[in-house]
């Protein structure tokens, strides 16, 4: 359903899975010539990209501790729902539908998108120059950016594309 679509732009989706016969939560996985390509969370072979890890150390060497950042909106991840024939994959090929649900709304009130102006059924196609694709989500960009930091976000609506700077908060888990 549409429901099962959403998600945060404030919470991790893109973890890799590992075929490890011992999983050790921090474990590093490495390449055959030995760069590191993820840190095992310790449960079915869920590890989180190495990319993912710097952004987080960047963060907190900023605010002095493990953060997040915050644009506050929910969203539905158009190639995802492209790949399992779910409209609004009519939208696009990529890119986030910025969608709500009976129970949470599709723009956080007071957040960094709200003040940004961005609006239900707005589709964000990049963050910072850098595409939505289906294995770079909108979560995927916001977390990339560095704490408390600006992002230009470039989105359809109404068929016209545009672009808006917003400045992100960040928050602890």
């Amino acid at each position: 359903s549409r429901a099962d679509l959403l998600r945060s732009s404030e919470r991790l989706h893109t973890l890799l899975q590992t075929k490890a016969a011992l999983e050790i939560a921090g474990a590093p996985v490495f390449t055959t010539d030995g760069k590191i390509v993820c840190i095992h969370t310790g449960t079915d072979g869920d590890c989180i990209p190495v990319n993912t890890i710097q952004s987080g150390l960047q963060r907190m060497q900023k605010t002095g501790g493990v953060s997040r950042n915050i644009l506050g909106v929910r969203y539905i991840d158009l190639a995802v729902a492209k790949g399992l024939l779910i409209k609004p994959a009519a939208e696009g090929d990529a890119g986030a539908l910025i969608a709500g649900d009976n129970t949470t709304p599709a723009v956080k009130a007071k957040s960094p998108a709200e003040r940004a102006g961005v609006r239900s059924g707005d589709v964000i196609l990049k963050v910072n120059d850098q595409v939505l694709t289906s294995t770079y989500s909108l979560s995927d960009a916001v977390q990339a950016v560095v704490a408390r930091g600006v992002a230009t976000l470039t989105y359809r609506r109404d068929g016209k594309e545009q672009s808006v700077p917003v400045t992100l908060e960040v928050t602890t888990p």
